[in-house]
């Protein structure tokens, strides 16, 4: 099976986006991608939140028709989807971490996730790549929940 990682953004108007709707929408992608096979990681802010998903081309794609429906932001971009070697995600159906969190485990990226930046895709892409090489070269499973 031929591996490919989608990387998309959501994003709302009315701040703040609320956490529980963040974390009911990162229970169900937890549920429903450990039944499909896929991978992943939620990052969220105040008014985003962007989502790494890892798996076969037939469920990601699968995973995308449904994305605006369950979706907790008003829209929603798609930034990248590339074919993948290894998953970054391999012991987490859906990790889901804050954008506080991450600057505290990775402080370098801090800039790149400041408000006046954060539309801009190759910012998110960085800060996705980043966030996905540090989890990998952890080498070790994480417990998948929000915080």
């Amino acid at each position: 099976m031929s591996l490919i990682e989608l990387t998309y953004m959501g994003q709302t108007k009315s701040l703040p986006l609320e956490k529980v709707k963040i974390l009911d929408f990162a229970r169900s992608a937890r549920v429903w991608n450990s039944d499909h096979g896929l991978t992943g990681a939620i990052m969220y802010g105040n008014d985003f939140f962007i989502q790494i998903l890892e798996g076969g081309f037939y469920d990601v794609e699968r995973v995308c028709r449904k994305i605006n429906r369950y979706s907790p932001c008003e829209s929603v971009i798609r930034l990248d989807c590339r074919p993948l070697k290894l998953r970054s995600f391999p012991f987490s159906p859906s990790l889901c971490i804050s954008q506080a969190q991450l600057i505290n485990k990775l402080p370098s990226l801090e800039d790149a996730l400041k408000i006046s930046k954060l539309y801009q895709k190759e910012q998110l892409l960085y800060v996705t790549r980043q966030f996905s090489k540090y989890y990998f070269n952890m080498g070790k499973s994480q417990t998948a929940s929000c915080v």
